[in-house]
């Protein structure tokens, strides 16, 4: 959250004996990383996220899924976004009915990336889409606007 609120933060240690001996406590430095400021820390920690072994309880892989696309939404590269695009929809597409708190928040996210790239039509259908199948969901009380920290490092590529 300070992140968020334009701290400086430091990423998290992962060679801490109190990070790096417990599985659980590694996991959750590994998901802060993923989304720090830094480009080099994020992607050293997707790296290892990405070369978890299988074998996660499904939960656990729906938010890795979820970290790993806010991660790639914070690059510059269009490659990249695209990667994080590709990431929540799988999400969304995977776990909707399971966990339909993270998938509002991954459908939000990506209609936020849309209306960034200009593309209102697909922003309003992703909002309509979370509207008509999580009406509930507290992400509809909020603004649709991109925290502060998130935004990518470069401006986006004209086309």
């Amino acid at each position: 959250m300070a992140i968020q609120m334009g701290e400086d933060v430091d990423p998290i240690d992962l060679e801490s004996s109190v990070i790096a001996d417990h599985p659980g406590a590694l996991l959750m430095a590994l998901m802060v990383n993923a989304v720090h400021p830094s480009g080099p820390v994020r992607k050293a920690s997707r790296a290892m996220l990405e070369r978890r072994p299988a074998g996660d309880p499904e939960w656990v892989a729906d938010w890795i899924q979820f970290q790993l696309g806010r991660s790639y939404l914070m690059e510059g590269g269009a490659g990249q976004r695209r990667k994080g695009m590709l990431r929540l929809a799988n999400l969304i597409a995977r776990s909707s009915e399971a966990h339909p708190y993270l998938a509002g928040m991954a459908m939000a996210i990506m209609a936020d990336e849309f209306q960034m790239m200009d593309d209102q039509d697909a922003a309003e259908r992703l909002r309509s889409d979370l509207q008509r199948m999580i009406p509930m969901h507290p992400v509809l009380r909020a603004t649709h606007t991109v925290p502060s920290g998130m935004t990518p490092e470069v401006e986006k590529e004209t086309q």
